[in-house]
């Protein structure tokens, strides 16, 4: 029996998925703290927030009522949702949890009705409210920027839709929250970017105000510099230029300077660039180097503050530190380096900082993959020579990597995730700083290194809870029950071929262990060719099928023999086509596109039965098709779709189901537009944006929020990321001689449209490749390929980042397919791109951590992904996809967490895709009788 659990943090099985986790006090007894989603996909917790009494706020999902607000003490018992703000099982939840000084949490969430807004708790339930609602109505507010000042208040950028995104302020009260800037009067945005907090807790921020000037050498003197305390009277503009430096370490203890390395030009203009290390004040006149000749170029140039006035950094094979002088500026440990290239930091909460030396180089045989070592020393200082020394000699059992952030048990003990080599799962350390002990806790295979120290009752019991008080401008509302929990997933629906039948329905159990033909619907070598499998919401499977006699037409399953038939003969006779577009929507039904042979090819809804099978309108009249495409489904039961003839181009229409409800939504302003691209939902369900051959439309639904901002948009492919913005993959048109495309974000505006990376920072997709393969996670993420480095964005320039440094195949563009569920899959290949000859398969949540290859090189790996897979009960997935020894249609099954790949030798001709269905004969009962 576990001693009073001491730390909670986050770790992973192949059974229970991340789920939250305690330890004692030497991180010596680990146990699950509490199986919140019970299942592989576990509860995923993130954003673990210590507050003043001990408890532990974080996030996390059980499966019944999305991603909230959970609290814990370290007790299974004190365990609990603290609200169910979300109202359903939206994935993306609360967001942002910040502490302020007097024990409140900040964080942004989104309730379905007032958009993703501010809100704060004291870590109870009626004291969990919604802070202001900064944009009335539905819509977001676009909240970022965090930034806690020393006097306790929180600045925010957001956006009230009267003054643009403007710089906010809290103290974690409705009363205490203000508007501090318009810097630019009226809608327009003035773009504040933060800077620095001076010795004085002031906030100084870099933002335009419409009236600076935008020289073309320095691009800084387009920003005025902004200074804060919080308050409004405390919040005025400082100078119409911008400081010397926005990438400055704080070094010191007054905290009004900082240090920064840049190149600047040498006596051989453009072929001699020099490293200098500087000391600035934020002004050019308090700006002086205090290190000359630091380096050549390509020299490192990671600084690192240890918090106590001093930053260290390492050059060649010294290690430096400074605190902001010439004199104070000098080597602590000379020679002492393996190489810049070796050296790996990281700075601990007491003002130490750990760091590497790699020995013994090996060089890897990945394309793209520079290598690593296979000993390591660790080393620690604080800053000085007597303080800086060896903790651990070579060793392979030492970390080779430090990540950014580790948690310390003690003054002396340290715990860490690391990954041995770029390619290699994460392994998790415990380091006593004192004896230079190093072990590996060889059973946290999923830690993401954050552990949270909690306070428990005494003997381990649950701290009672303190009720709060709700806000007097915000009525707090009674605890909801959740819905009842759908039953598990009983079994799979797919589509496969072997000896005398054709494509037909066959069923799988709920490991897709035991498989069988369903139902033989079309008796012969040609089959049914069963296609657009798509689950209700109730479980059962639509999908489009030939019985021989009526051609192809509507059927559905529940995964049984009996209960697999025709839904309607909507297309009378043989007819080749039959539906298409099936989408199913939240409410039971599934929209999809047909012609009965009196009307065109028009839009047409089913609620699974043969009755509630129908037209839902005849837009082009008689026996001309409008040719409507798959519905997209917004927020409020609304559903979008475009159609049109050859006379009148291509419009946007909404509908709920009904002719009568189904209604233009605006006018093309080209009446030739013909070519109406694809339609895509914004992350928050509110909007979606048209792509079109001559500009793009952002829409929610009706015409005054309908906009044609013309300008750059065209045919793109759009990707969801936060709130009610898209990525996308263009080429620049103001950089001269590109030929390689740079990722920008927009929110369907002109002015909302930026760009996050272009290609003289990084290649976005393969080498030479005109393709980009942006992908979707379906939490707001999107990952994309940047030469060898795997990168995730979240639609923000910060947020737009490397999770995985060189695991990628440049010489081709890497394969992936999202899962649905936050995660994608992805395959790595070597040797010759037009004839591969290995491959890799990967997971990835978005998260450095959570990237992880699952299936190591093989010469007979799959050579591609599919399109889409789906993820079976017991975390595996299963995919059809050409091997790499000739099969063009082998079938795979791999566990996610156990890894495992396999070739399913049953499954020939399967057509790889495959629908969950709740069908009480599944989950290894006698499914076959």
């Amino acid at each position: 029996m576990m001693a009073s659990p001491r730390f909670v943090f986050i770790n992973g099985t192949a059974a229970t998925g991340l789920e939250l986790w305690v330890a004692d006090s030497e991180f010596g007894e680990r146990r699950l703290l509490k199986d919140i989603n019970p299942g592989f996909r576990g509860s995923d917790p993130s954003q673990l927030t210590r507050l003043p009494d001990g408890k532990i706020l974080f996030v996390s999902n059980d499966g019944i009522h999305g991603r909230e607000l959970w609290i814990t003490d370290g007790t299974e018992g004190g365990t609990r949702m603290l609200r169910d703000i979300g109202r359903g099982d939206g994935t993306r939840g609360p967001e942002n949890l910040t502490l302020l000084p007097n024990g409140l949490v900040v964080f942004t969430a989104d309730d379905g009705r007032t958009g993703r807004e501010l809100w704060v708790t004291d870590g109870t339930s009626v004291g969990t409210r919604l802070l202001q609602d900064i944009l009335t109505g539905s819509a977001a507010s676009n909240i970022a920027d965090l930034i806690v000042l020393p006097n306790g208040r929180l600045l925010f950028m957001a956006n009230d839709g009267v003054h643009g995104t403007e710089m906010w302020s809290t103290d974690g009260t409705a009363g205490g929250t203000h508007r501090l800037t318009d810097a630019i009067p009226g809608v327009g945005s003035s773009s504040m970017q933060f800077s620095r907090i001076d010795g004085e807790g002031n906030a100084y921020f870099q933002g335009s105000d419409g009236n600076d000037g935008i020289p073309s050498a320095d691009w800084r003197l387009a920003f005025g510099e902004w200074r804060t305390d919080g308050t409004v009277e405390g919040t005025v503009k400082v100078s119409d230029s911008a400081p010397v430096t926005m990438w400055g370490t704080p070094v010191g203890t007054a905290g009004n300077r900082w240090v920064v390395k840049e190149f600047y030009t040498g006596p051989n203009s453009d072929r001699d660039f020099i490293q200098a290390l500087y000391v600035t004040d934020g002004t050019r006149e308090g700006t002086q180097i205090i290190l000359d000749h630091t380096g050549s170029p390509g020299a490192p140039s990671d600084l690192y503050a240890l918090g106590n006035g001093l930053v260290v950094f390492p050059q060649d094979r010294d290690l430096y530190v400074t605190d902001g002088t010439a004199s104070g500026t000098r080597i602590i440990a000379e020679g002492s380096l393996t190489g810049y290239w070796a050296q790996n930091f990281l700075v601990l909460p007491d003002g130490r900082a750990l760091f590497v030396n790699g020995d013994n180089f090996t060089v890897s045989d990945k394309p793209g993959e520079f290598g690593h070592y296979t000993t390591s020393d660790l080393w620690i200082t604080d800053g000085t020579e007597a303080g800086t020394r060896l903790i651990s000699a070579m060793s392979t059992d030492n970390p080779r990597t430090l990540p950014s952030t580790a948690s310390m048990l003690d003054d002396h003990t340290v715990v860490l995730t690391s990954r041995e080599t770029p390619s290699s799962a994460y392994m998790t350390w415990k380091i006593d700083l004192g004896t230079g002990l190093v072990e590996r806790l060889r059973d946290v295979q999923a830690w993401n290194g954050d552990a949270q120290a909690v306070a428990v009752g005494e003997g381990g019991q649950t701290v009672p809870e303190v009720p709060g008080t709700p806000g007097p401008d915000v009525p707090s509302e009674p605890e909801q029950p959740g819905p009842v929990p759908p039953k598990p997933v009983a079994g799979y629906v797919f589509v496969n071929a072997e000896g005398t039948h054709g494509k037909e329905i066959w069923g799988a159990d709920s490991q897709f262990g035991e498989r069988r033909l369903l139902k033989d619907i079309n008796s012969g070598l040609k089959g049914s060719d069963p296609t657009e499998l798509t689950t209700m919401s109730n479980g059962k499977v639509v999908f489009v099928a030939n019985d021989g006699i009526h051609g192809r037409e509507l059927w559905i399953t529940d995964g049984t023999e009996s209960g697999t038939r025709m839904l309607r003969d909507i297309g009378t006779g043989d007819g080749t086509y039959g539906p298409t577009n099936l989408v199913a929507t939240p409410d039971g039904r599934v929209f999809f596109t047909a012609s009965d042979g009196i009307t065109g090819y028009e839009l047409w809804v089913t609620d699974g039965t043969h009755g509630g099978t129908r037209l839902v309108t005849n837009q082009a009249q008689g026996p001309d098709s409008a040719h409507p495409s798959a519905v997209v489904a917004l927020n409020g039961g609304k559903y979008i779709f475009s159609s049109g003839t050859g006379l009148t181009g291509r419009e946007l229409w909404v509908t709920d189901g009904t002719e009568e409800g189904t209604t233009l939504i605006q006018q093309v302003p080209r009446t030739e537009l013909l070519n109406m691209g694809e339609i895509t939902l914004s992350a928050d369900g509110t909007k979606a944006i048209v792509s079109t051959d001559f500009g793009a439309f952002v829409t929610d639904g009706t015409a005054e929020g309908t906009t044609w901002p013309g300008g750059r948009f065209g045919q793109q492919d759009y990707h969801a990321v936060e709130g009610s913005r898209w990525v996308f993959a263009d080429f620049d048109r103001t950089m001269a001689n590109t030929y390689e495309k740079s990722l920008f974000v927009t929110d369907g505006t002109v002015e909302g449209t930026l760009k996050l990376l272009d290609p003289t920072e990084q290649t976005i997709g393969g080498k030479h490749s005109g393709e980009t393969k942006l992908t979707e996670l379906g939490n707001g993420l999107v990952i994309f390929q940047g030469g060898a480095d795997l990168y995730v964005t979240d639609g923000t320039k910060g947020g737009t980042q490397v999770i995985a440094d060189d695991v990628l195949t440049f010489s081709t563009l890497t394969d992936f397919v999202s899962l649905g569920d936050g995660r994608a899959l992805f395959l790595n290949q070597e040797g010759d791109p037009s004839i591969p000859t290995r491959a890799d398969l990967w997971v990835t949540d978005g998260t450095s951590a959570g990237t992880i290859r699952i299936a190591g090189s093989q010469t007979w790996n799959a050579g591609h992904l599919p399109d889409y897979v789906n993820v079976l009960a017991d975390g595996s997935v299963v995919f059809s996809a050409a091997s790499m020894d000739g099969n063009p249609n082998a079938v795979w099954k791999v566990n996610m967490y156990a890894g495992g790949l396999q070739r399913l030798e049953g499954l020939q001709n399967w057509s790889g895709e495959y629908r969950p269905t709740e069908a009480a004969g599944f989950g290894g009962q006698d499914i076959w009788v």
